[in-house]
């Protein structure tokens, strides 16, 4: 998450899980709660680290198999 003026990701909170999904939820800066948004399927193996470059609009995935991927958050 990267709640910079400048991030392309806007208040997305990316979190990756062991059932090989990304669940991408929305930081409410006003009352400080996280709503879910939406959820995808970014690997065939469990997820193992996310990294996010907020001003650059893109994310990274690894997962268990040693395969990464390159997501582009401004894109549901």
């Amino acid at each position: 998450m990267d709640f910079r003026e400048n991030s392309k990701t806007g208040s997305n909170v990316f979190v990756g899980y062991e059932n090989k999904h990304v669940k991408v939820f929305n930081f409410d800066k006003k009352t400080s709660k996280l709503k879910f948004d939406y959820e995808f399927m970014a690997h065939m193996d469990p997820i193992k680290n996310i990294t996010v470059n907020g001003p650059k609009g893109l994310m990274v995935t690894s997962c268990r198999d040693g395969s990464a991927r390159v997501w582009d958050t401004t894109k549901p």
